[in-house]
Parts: C-alpha cells; structure tokens; sequence
C-alpha cells in the first residue's frame, strides 16, 4: 500500500468513525472518499512521508546522498558522496562530522533526499 493510500485509508476512517456518532452512513458516500483523497494529497505535497526502517546494507546503500537517518546506536547521519558520517554534537563545543563510519542497523530513515 502506497503512502497516499494509507492516509486516504486513515482519513477515510476517521470519518467513519463520525457515523457512529451521527447514525449516518459516511462510509458509502463518495463524497467522503473524494474529501480523503484530496486531503492526502494535500498532506503529500506538504511533505509529509512516514519514517521507515532500514534493515539491510541494500537498503542503506540505496538511499540517495543527503538522507539522513538515525541509526541503532542513536547517531544521527548523513549520507554525503564520500560515505555515511554521524553529526556529533559536543556540549562543550559546536557540532560536528565524524569521519565515514558504518552506520548500525536497523536505522530509521528521518529524511530521504530525492536523487
């Protein structure tokens, strides 16, 4: 099931939810699918995509430069051109990047760049 599918599923449930409350029937009316969609799309094009898991080194290395992802340890990293680097941030001092480093799965995916 796509993203967009899922919320419209969601949406559409919330909704149906209501019926309960009302005695209608909004499930069956097309009207309320039609609301769903066009609320997921906007929801869409906001932005939104639901964090996922990365489980395997192929999944890893099929994230595009410039994701970024939280990895089993709690290191916060992004992919660059030269490899995966964590963000450390000091309390002393100012952030900054590790050299390339193997990032430990799983890993949740916060941000995934478009290629």
């Amino acid at each position: 099931m796509s993203e967009r599918d899922e919320l419209i599923e969601i949406l559409w449930q919330t909704a149906t939810d209501d019926r309960v409350r009302s005695g209608v029937d909004l499930h069956k009316t097309p009207v309320v699918r039609a609301k769903a969609e066009v609320t997921a799309e906007a929801i869409l094009a906001a932005g939104y995509s639901k964090p996922r898991t990365v489980t395997t080194v192929e999944e890893l290395d099929a994230l595009p430069v410039g994701s970024v992802l939280i990895d089993g340890d709690g290191d916060i990293c992004q992919r660059l051109r030269t490899g995966w680097r964590a963000v450390i941030d000091e309390r002393c001092g100012n952030p900054w990047l590790t050299d390339t480093l193997e990032v430990d799965l799983p890993a949740t995916v916060l941000h995934e760049a478009r290629p």
